[in-house]
C-alpha cells in the first residue's frame, strides 16, 4: 500500500490491513572515505578551501588564507602527482584550470584575474594579470566577479547581480579574450549560484535558491529532477556534486549521446567540494579542508535488492503511509488522522 526506503539502506512499508513492516536490506552506515586515497596538503597548510583539476589532471588549489599552489608530479601513470608548490603574489577567492591549460582565478578584492605564459613545458606560468577592459552590457560593468569556471572553448563567470557571463573572443592564439556576454537566455539578475564549464562544452548552473541543477542548452536552461547541491563541478564528460550533508554524487549515463545523464548516483565517501576533469578522476576537499583523489572505474553498491524474505512488523493495523529520511528518521500518518515520530530509531 505505501513503502518509503531510508538511508541504511532500510524499508519501511505500510500493508492493506494497515500493518507497519521493516525490512534492513544492507548495513546501516555512514559511508566512510573507502576508495577515496589522501592526498597531503601544501606544507604548513592547515586548510584547504579550493581544488579545480584541468587538462591532462594538473591540479591547481587554495588554502584558508588565500595562498594558491600548483600539483608537480602529475602525469599518465602518476595522477595524484608529488608535491605542492606554492605560486607567488597569489590572493585568490576562486580558480579554474582550463581545456586548454590556461587558468583563471577570482582575487580577494573580487577582479578577475588570468594566468600569462602558460606553455606546455612550463604550466605554472608566469605572471597574473588583471583583467578589466571596462566592457559593460545593459549596465552590467564585468569588472569583478564572485566564481569563474572553464571548459572547451568556455570561460564564464558570475558577475554583476549574480548574472552569468560568458568571455568573448577566446581562441589559442589571445587565450584571455576580449569582452563579456551573457549567453542567451542568461540574462536574469540573481538567479544563479554557481556555473560550471566541462571540456565537452556543457555549461551547467546551479540555482540560488532552489539548489537545484540546470543544463544550459544553448538559449535556454532546463532543470534535471532531481539534484540539489551545495557544490557541482562538470569534466569531461563527469559531473559530479556534493549536498549540504556532504554526500558525493555523480551523474549516471552521462554521455555526448545522452546529455542530460539518466540519474545521480551516490559515491563513497563524504565530502565538501569536489571537481573533476577526466573521466572517473575525481579531487575532493573535506569538511575540515583535507585533499582527497579518486581513480578509476567507480562501482556502486546496490540499494535494493529483490528479496522476498527478511521483513519485520513493527505495527499493526495503525498507519496509513510511512516516509524515511536522513539517520533513519520516520514519519507516520496513522488510522486517527494524527501525523507521529517514530522514537528510539539510532
Amino acid at each position: 500500500m505505501d513503502i518509503s526506503v531510508g538511508y541504511g539502506p532500510v524499508l519501511w512499508g505500510v500493508d492493506w490491513g494497515h500493518n507497519v513492516w521493516f525490512k534492513l536490506i544492507g548495513d546501516i552506515k555512514q559511508f566512510g572515505q573507502e576508495g577515496w586515497i589522501e592526498v597531503e596538503k601544501p606544507d604548513g597548510v592547515s586548510k584547504m578551501v579550493n581544488v579545480d583539476v584541468g587538462r591532462d589532471g594538473h591540479v591547481w588549489g587554495i588554502d584558508d588564507e588565500n595562498k594558491v599552489y600548483y600539483r608537480h608530479g602529475i602525469h599518465g601513470q602518476q595522477v595524484m602527482g608529488t608535491h605542492w608548490a606554492e605560486i607567488p603574489q597569489s590572493n585568490f577567492v576562486d580558480i579554474a584550470v582550463c581545456t586548454d591549460g590556461h587558468v583563471w582565478a577570482i582575487g580577494t578584492d573580487s577582479k578577475i584575474y588570468a594566468r600569462t605564459m602558460i606553455v606546455d613545458d612550463d604550466q605554472v606560468g608566469q605572471a597574473w594579470m588583471e583583467i578589466s577592459d571596462n566592457v559593460c552590457e545593459g549596465g552590467n560593468c564585468m569588472n569583478t566577479a564572485t566564481q569563474v569556471t572553464c571548459g572547451g572553448p568556455n570561460v564564464m563567470v558570475i558577475g554583476t547581480n549574480n548574472r552569468v557571463f560568458r568571455r568573448t573572443a577566446v581562441t589559442n592564439d589571445n587565450p584571455y579574450g576580449v569582452g563579456w556576454e551573457t549567453p542567451a537566455g542568461l540574462d536574469v539578475d540573481n538567479m544563479w549560484a554557481q556555473v560550471t564549464a566541462g571540456e565537452n562544452e556543457q555549461v551547467w548552473m546551479l540555482h540560488a535558491t532552489d539548489r537545484n541543477v540546470y543544463r544550459y542548452t544553448g538559449d535556454s536552461y532546463q532543470a534535471i529532477q532531481p539534484g540539489r547541491f551545495k557544490q557541482f563541478n562538470c569534466g569531461n564528460w563527469m559531473l559530479v556534486g556534493v549536498t549540504a550533508y556532504n554526500e558525493v554524487y555523480m551523474r549516471d549515463e552521462y554521455s555526448h549521446a545522452n546529455p542530460d545523464g539518466s540519474d545521480w548516483k551516490q559515491m563513497t565517501g563524504s565530502m565538501a567540494f569536489v571537481s573533476t576533469a577526466e573521466q572517473g578522476l575525481v579531487w575532493a576537499l573535506d569538511q575540515v579542508g583535507g585533499l582527497w583523489l579518486i581513480e578509476g572505474e567507480i562501482s556502486w553498491e546496490p540499494v535494493i535488492r529483490n528479496e522476498l524474505v527478511g521483513w519485520t512488523k513493527v505495527e499493526d493495523g495503525k498507519l496509513l503511509q510511512v516516509d524515511v529520511g536522513r539517520n533513519g528518521k520516520l514519519v507516520g500518518r496513522w488510522n486517527d488522522g494524527q501525523t507521529r515520530w517514530r522514537t528510539g530509531i539510532t
